[in-house]
């Protein structure tokens, strides 16, 4: 007879599976009764298949692979079938009058006034996301995000994120040169415009503290 191994995700309702952070990166709890589903599906398909093997784990691809392993070979598969999925939409929507503008090109045709304010409110939400708060929290731009609990791992994750969204190269020690919300629009500010260039060269220049402090860079 055959036999199958299930390696089961986590469990809604148990245990760290109520953890929001786990859906915030894209790792969906399974519910009881998905469970039940899925191991009925499973047998019945054991009785006309020899699968030795196989994993259950709800999964947003797009937003996990945002957060970790992106670069690793085992992921291959997934990073390949999303980039052909955003492809054959950017076809789709090629010739639309509603064509989608990244948020750096926004920045850059908006006035000053409004350009800051859309990037505070871009890296609001993205200091949220990373934390794990509510979406409907506010943070005080003057507050250091290490007080709120800002580790290393999320400012690695916090400046992929810039570099993804913003579309620029950042220094490793972003977060730890400016470590509120203020002082990190600030950087961006002078790094992306001509507002204040010698301001970003200055804060980007790491100090013995910040160098020893992070030990963890994507590649």
């Amino acid at each position: 007879s055959n036999s199958l191994s299930i390696n089961w995700g986590a469990w809604a309702e148990v245990g760290m599976a109520a953890n929001l952070s786990w859906e915030q990166r894209g790792i969906a709890a399974i519910s009881p009764k998905q469970g039940r589903h899925i191991l009925v599906q499973l047998i019945q398909k054991l009785n006309q298949h020899t699968i030795p093997q196989v994993a259950v784990q709800p999964t947003n691809w797009a937003e996990y692979l945002s957060h970790d392993g992106v670069n690793m070979p085992f992921y291959e598969y997934f990073t390949h079938h999303l980039r052909n999925e955003k492809e054959a939409k950017l076809r789709q929507t090629a010739g639309s009058t509603s064509e989608e503008v990244s948020l750096r090109q926004q920045l850059q045709t908006l006035s000053e006034k409004d350009r800051d304010a859309l990037l505070m409110e871009h890296l609001q939400k993205t200091a949220i996301r990373v934390l794990g708060l509510a979406s409907n929290q506010k943070i005080d731009p003057y507050q250091g995000l290490m007080n709120m609990g800002l580790d290393s791992l999320m400012a690695v994750e916090f400046r992929n994120h810039l570099i993804r969204s913003l579309e620029r190269p950042l220094p490793a020690t972003l977060l730890f040169n400016c470590p509120t919300l203020d002082s990190l629009h600030d950087y961006l500010v002078a790094k992306m415009f001509d507002d204040a260039p010698q301001k970003a060269e200055q804060m980007a220049q790491p100090t013995t503290l910040t160098a020893h402090s992070i030990s963890i860079e994507s590649k």
